[in-house]
């Protein structure tokens, strides 16, 4: 039987009863028809199991916290996903199956040739619903740790602050192929993907001046959300636990 787990915001406590949110409530009670004394996990982004029981079911679901366990899913190697803005769904599926891949965290940016513009209020929205999407995905792939979805920037900040073993940015006419980055032990990534339309040429300058290493795909040109995903599997394969 599988254990429903939810994402549960605030400290969490052995023998504390704690009132779920709404949506967690409706899932419970109305989706999986759960019953009272059912098991269920909770993480609070700590990096620990939560394990918990239904104490009262109904719009609102209340449960008890009985133990904690340490969930060992996390990955050695940290990575920092920087991904320009894409159109429509195409951002919510790549931070989804960046946290399933084990991204720790993710930034959004603005590049030259991104045609997204977010006035501040968008610009929140946006944000809070990426960070739901990591907080959903982190229940599905059994994640206890909670990236953060951080507040999106511009492309050439993001490149001369960001501090990571070994800086990455995937770009098609890059020199560098998969099999030259080294081999050595990688503790923390940094990841930079392009939008629709790529990098200008002055970005890539940019991200090389600062240590990033031009990296190209093969042959074939990938989608931006292909691209993310497919990079992330590598790193993981590579200095990661796949």
């Amino acid at each position: 039987m599988r254990v429903p787990r939810i994402y549960q915001q605030g400290t969490l406590e052995v023998d504390k009863t704690y009132e779920l949110s709404t949506s967690a409530s409706h899932h419970l009670y109305k989706v999986l028809r759960l019953a009272v004394n059912h098991p269920i996990i909770l993480f609070n982004g700590d990096g620990q199991n939560y394990l918990a029981e239904i104490t009262s079911l109904g719009k609102t679901v209340f449960a008890i916290v009985k133990a904690i366990e340490k969930n060992h899913v996390e990955s050695p190697v940290n990575i920092h996903l920087g991904q320009v803005i894409s159109k429509g769904d195409k951002m919510e599926y790549t931070v989804q199956k960046a946290v399933e891949l084990g991204a720790n965290a993710i930034t959004p940016l603005f590049s030259s040739r991104c045609n997204i513009k977010l006035n501040p209020e968008r610009q929140l929205k946006k944000q809070t619903q990426w960070q739901m999407i990591i907080e959903n995905a982190c229940q599905q792939s059994g994640r206890s740790s909670v990236p953060n979805c951080h507040t999106p920037t511009n492309l050439l900040n993001w490149i001369v602050n960001i501090d990571c073993q070994l800086k990455i940015i995937l770009d098609p006419t890059g020199s560098v192929q998969l099999k030259s980055l080294p081999q050595q032990n990688i503790l923390s990534i940094a990841l930079l993907v392009g939008s629709e339309g790529g990098f200008s040429q002055e970005e890539v300058n940019c991200a090389k001046t600062h240590g990033f290493t031009a990296v190209n795909l093969g042959h074939r040109i990938l989608r931006t959300e292909t691209a993310s995903v497919a990079m992330l599997a590598i790193l993981q394969a590579w200095y990661g636990d796949l």
